[in-house]
């Protein structure tokens, strides 16, 4: 096994050991690249030809032996320096810094479809804005020489003002924790970062953006509009999630079949999810993988007259399409952006405060509670792991005063 050179060394050591700012850090990382390249390439003979276009980019290199195919492939020049490295000089993982195995971990899950493309969005911009943004001192480091110490300074330091929500501090301690794990998962030695007790730190205090959602007075003229203008599949859309139980995700993956009239039940088993492909960045996917991964989000709903004399509806004007919902194509359902922009008209036209779908989702389940249906049913019905997130949507949606049965109660 050969040794890299002293070169390579020194300029890794001073990346982990020095304090830089972030432009002495990318102009340290190139130098290791290039000097990286120029090793290999004096050790493989061989060309690497590239790119090539073929459904994906390509590099490859012949003549490694090492491989059953004797030849690598890979999307990024890169990523064959990065591998041909490793079987000339030996294994580096134990020298990647915290920060390669973000960028490793991100690469990963895109190009493999392992993570919804909305969660790597927030992974990235939590991770930018946070642990890169606020300097945290061991992102430079290789992760094995990590101490839970130094994590949990990160983020008293975060914390220390009292200013941070904690929504926003767990966001930014998954991405972390993720990072960790997938180091762990892929042979790299490291803390587990989730084993990190945060429990003493104060955050700020948190100001529920759904204290305030549609009332049965605002449903009441959001669905007398819908009724009034020219239907759309968008504005059927609006009406049947007020009948359901149902987050927009699992309202957009509806297909036909899930409908059973005879029994006026709907099957919840579906979400749509952005998956990156060949041909799109971003492309919605049907997956029978239900939202925290739990088979107790797959349920049925009942069915109101009202739900099924709008299905008769769509029905009857989508005949070609297989979704319940479909956009203009038939191919594709609905778009979440494109229905809230329809909710949003609709709220303006009926003089009421707009909240998102999710606001009816808030509705629903505060009309369930309202009406006395048991917390377990209704945990049930709104497809939540735990009674405590089902809480969380009880909200007051009605402004009728109930002080005579207070009296009648308590007196």
């Amino acid at each position: 096994m050969l040794t890299p050179t002293p070169n390579l060394f020194a300029l890794q050591s001073f990346l982990s050991c020095a304090n830089l700012d972030t432009e002495d850090t990318s102009s340290i990382l190139q130098m290791i690249r290039k000097e990286k390249e120029k090793q290999v390439l004096q050790l493989h003979k061989y060309k690497i030809s590239g790119p090539f276009q073929t459904g994906k980019q390509v590099y490859f290199t012949t003549r490694c032996p090492w491989l059953p195919s004797k030849k690598l492939n890979r999307n990024n020049y890169n990523d064959i320096i990065d591998e041909l490295y490793e079987h000339y000089y030996g294994s580096t993982n134990d020298k990647k810094t915290v920060r390669e195995v973000f960028e490793r971990m991100i690469k990963d899950y895109e190009e493999n479809n392992k993570k919804n493309h909305l969660t790597l969005v927030h992974y990235k911009n939590d991770w930018n804005k946070y642990v890169v943004g606020k300097g945290a001192k061991w992102l430079d480091k290789p992760i094995g020489k990590v101490l839970p110490s130094q994590i949990f300074d990160f983020y008293n330091d975060l914390t220390v003002d009292n200013t941070m929500l904690k929504s926003t501090f767990t966001n930014v301690k998954t991405v972390v924790n993720a990072v960790f794990d997938y180091a762990i998962n892929n042979d790299i030695s490291c803390i587990k970062a989730s084993e990190i007790s945060t429990k003493m730190l104060k955050f700020a205090q948190n100001d529920d953006k759904w204290k305030d959602v549609y009332t049965y007075e605002d449903k009441k003229k959001i669905l007398s509009v819908c009724e009034k203008i020219k239907p759309t599949v968008y504005t059927k859309g609006i009406e049947l999630m007020f009948c359901l139980d149902i987050r927009i995700g699992e309202l957009r993956a509806l297909w036909k079949e899930d409908v059973n009239l005879n029994a006026k039940t709907i099957y919840i088993g579906h979400q749509m999810v952005d998956r990156q492909t060949d041909t799109a960045y971003r492309h919605p996917i049907r997956v029978n993988i239900m939202k925290g991964g739990k088979e107790a989000g797959k349920r049925y709903i009942p069915l109101s007259d009202r739900a099924i004399g709008i299905i008769n509806w769509l029905n009857e004007h989508y005949r070609n399409s297989v979704w319940l919902l479909p956009n203009n194509t038939g191919n594709e359902p609905i778009y979440t952006n494109r229905f809230n922009e329809n909710l949003k008209k609709v709220c303006q036209k009926a003089g009421v405060k707009y909240f998102s779908s999710h606001g009816i989702r808030f509705h629903n389940i505060s009309a369930m509670y309202d009406a006395g249906v048991s917390e377990k049913e209704i945990q049930r019905l709104s497809g939540h792991t735990t009674t405590d997130m089902t809480r969380h949507y009880n909200k007051m949606i009605s402004d009728a005063c109930e002080d005579e049965k207070i009296r009648s109660i308590l007196g």
